[in-house]
């Protein structure tokens, strides 16, 4: 087998090391002790320092201004004394107007000055220089001392402008519609009660003294009933704040109790009807608005007084009639209430509309109250229903 003498130099090479030179790693460390410093970063610098030098000087540079510092925004003028100033633009080559003369006529320049000229030299013809006319600037009309400058109106927004606060809505409201009714009670007790449900003021009628003179002593029943008719109110509301508005009136009420007394053979009817007049205060606020809709929310006390009453009283003995009585009687009785409801509003015309609101009523109990529906059910849900005009 033929050796190879690159096998061989391993072996060779075997424990040989290189000496490095004196002074190599003395010369290695002062290079690395002292590093070199690139020089382009401050050439950077130099060079945007001058750039913002001459940008700075350029503009802020004083520009000369050819408009009096007087003059008016919009109206540009110029003073008389600057039009000797422009200088006139070159004569265009024209055909004269009127008639030349001259001693030398072939030698005639085709451009000649307007009017008549004469020649003393036919070599030569000499020409008169055109004078320039004062360029005819158009006047502006100057503000006079002490007048306001008047400055063009802006253009109108394409946006639907807002409206105005400070509007006032009148209201008209038929309904107070319950939507349900007070519960019936049965009461016994003997003999029969003159004016039920009228409390301890409860003045006798004529109609009570024969049924109460059969019934003596005997066990009676009675059936109550409480309704409350549709109401009418008048109203007027003023907007103070845009979408806010606050409101009062008067309100009507009418409220019927139906008693049914069964004593024996005696049987008595009655049919109350009181009448009340409110006040309201109200808040309301315009929640949304859109192509002629409007939701509202509505909100308030109100107080309320009874400002009559009538009683309508038969009474039958054995199911024939044996009394029959109607009269209008005194009554003082009053009522704290508070009312809030949502509303949907319509408008019909530029300034009327129509609404639907229904909600919720709540008489305060307390007190020795005339019994009626505000007393058998003081929370009750409510339908309005009514028209609104704005001025």
């Amino acid at each position: 087998m033929k050796d190879n003498w690159t096998d061989k130099l391993p072996s060779l090479m075997e424990g040989y090391q290189e000496v490095p030179p004196e002074g190599l790693w003395d010369a290695v460390q002062a290079g690395v002790a002292s590093p070199i410093v690139p020089w382009w970063p401050w050439a950077a610098g130099l060079a945007a320092a001058a750039a913002a030098v001459v940008l700075a000087v350029f503009l802020w540079r004083p520009m000369p201004s050819a408009i009096p510092a007087d003059a008016p925004f919009g109206l540009l003028t110029v003073p008389a004394e600057r039009l000797a100033d422009v200088t006139p633009a070159k004569p265009t080559s024209r055909a004269p107007k009127g008639p030349i003369s001259c001693s030398n006529p072939s030698e005639m320049t085709p451009r000649a000055p307007e009017g008549p000229v004469s020649c003393s030299n036919p070599s030569e013809p000499s020409q008169p220089e055109p004078v320039a006319e004062p360029q005819a600037w158009p006047e502006q009309p100057q503000p006079r001392p002490g007048q306001p400058q008047t400055w063009p109106e802006p253009e109108q927004s394409a946006r639907k402008p807002r409206r105005k606060t400070g509007r006032v809505e009148i209201t008209v409201t038929s309904g107070g519609m319950l939507l349900a009714q007070a519960p019936g009670t049965v009461t016994k007790s003997y003999g029969v009660a003159y004016n039920p449900g009228m409390g301890n003021a409860a003045p006798m009628v004529k109609s009570d003294i024969t049924t109460r003179m059969l019934s003596r002593n005997r066990e009676t029943t009675t059936e109550s009933q409480h309704r409350r008719l549709p109401r009418i109110s008048l109203g007027v509301s003023y907007e103070f704040i845009p979408r806010w508005s606050v409101g009062t009136g008067i309100t009507y009420s009418s409220l019927r109790s139906d008693y049914t007394a069964l004593s024996g053979t005696t049987e008595t009817r009655t049919v109350r009807h009181l009448h009340y007049l409110g006040v309201p205060l109200n808040i309301q606020y315009r929640a949304l608005e859109w192509k002629g809709f409007s939701l509202y929310l509505s909100g308030g006390p109100m107080l309320e007084s009874a400002v009559g009453a009538s009683v309508e009283t038969n009474s039958y003995v054995s199911g024939k009639l044996a009394s029959e009585q109607s009269e209008n009687i005194s009554c003082k009785d009053w009522f704290w209430s508070l009312n809030a409801g949502a509303g949907l509003q319509f408008k019909i015309t530029r300034k009327g509309a129509l609404y639907v609101q229904p909600g919720l009523s709540w008489h305060m109990p307390g007190g020795d109250h005339i019994e009626s529906s505000y007393t058998a059910r003081p929370l009750s849900f409510e339908m309005d229903f009514g028209a609104r005009w704005t001025f």
